[in-house]
């Protein structure tokens, strides 16, 4: 309700419980309603961030996530100007989860380190690891011959997570990288964390 009695005016100020996939709607209402809709800086370094499980119990998945070169690779194929266009109307900045550029532990190097969408570079990290082989639908094959196929999970709360995953989930098939999304409850989530599942 906090969203709908916002844009109705009943707020003086308000910033809880309200969420950036509201945007549109509060600055529809702004001028009727006599608000204002001011955009905050988060604290966090990204709005989200992949993490690959460096301890899964797969032996297979473990060595190749930790192969920083497949790490890079994934980055590099992540179009974060079309998903700063199509999600966050080009409000954000395309960078790295690191700190925001006001710290003074900020490094512009490490904003841009494997940020750009450069489907060849990534694909020529993944050569270079040794996945060259495919399977008919162009996606690579894993060592054992598994396909390269990430599940991302998610608690699945937030609508804007599985947006934002399908645009990179279209970007990676450029690299012959297959994600599915797979929410579940956050309590879940964290236990199969924890279990290197």
């Amino acid at each position: 309700l906090v969203p709908a009695k916002t844009s109705a005016g009943d707020a003086d100020l308000q910033s809880r419980s309200l969420n950036f996939s509201d945007y549109t709607f509060l600055k529809a209402a702004e001028e009727r309603a006599g608000y204002d809709v001011r955009l905050w800086k988060t604290v966090r370094g990204s709005q989200l961030a992949l993490y690959p499980n460096m301890n899964v119990k797969d032996p297979v998945w473990r060595k190749l996530n930790r192969d920083a070169r497949f790490r890079q690779a994934l980055s590099l194929g992540v179009n974060r100007s079309e998903i700063n266009q199509v999600i966050y109307y080009g409000l954000c900045l395309e960078a790295n989860n690191l700190v925001l550029p006001d710290s003074p532990l900020y490094k512009e190097e490490y904003a841009r380190a494997y940020a750009d969408f450069d489907p060849a570079r990534a694909n020529a990290l993944l050569d270079e690891i040794g996945l060259t082989e495919r399977n008919g639908e162009g996606i690579r094959l894993l060592p054992d011959g598994r396909p390269l196929e990430i599940i991302v999970e998610t608690a699945g709360e937030n609508t804007e997570e599985v947006d934002v995953l399908e645009l990179i989930r279209d970007s990676w098939r450029q690299i012959g990288v297959k994600l599915f999304t797979k929410p579940s409850q956050r309590e879940v989530l964290r236990n199969r964390i924890y279990a290197g599942e």
